[in-house]
């Protein structure tokens, strides 16, 4: 699997993420995320070959706070696993 499919597939994690905590619109998603991208294209990343930039990925890994690179690994074949909380990378407040 290439760099853009892993994105794209972890990218509709995060969007599930996003819609089961209340955010169901691609205008809501969008503007969670930091309006890095437009709900448009936001929407044609998921359902179209469209590439996924790093700069946005590594923008939406900083947005949820999940360990850099995290856009890039890939799932577990035929199981796309939500975000969980260890994928979040430690608070460095603490």
């Amino acid at each position: 699997m290439g760099i853009a499919d892993i994105r794209r597939q972890n990218l509709v994690r995060v969007l599930n993420l996003l819609h089961r905590e209340g955010l169901t619109t691609p205008e809501e998603q969008a503007r969670f995320l930091g309006n890095i991208v437009p709900p448009s294209k936001l929407r044609l990343m998921v359902e179209t070959e469209s590439v996924i930039p790093e700069i946005f990925a590594r923008a939406v890994e900083h947005r949820l706070r999940f360990a850099r690179g995290w856009m890039d690994q890939e799932n577990v074949p035929g199981r796309a696993r939500q975000p969980l909380e260890e994928d979040r990378a430690p608070d460095s407040s603490d």
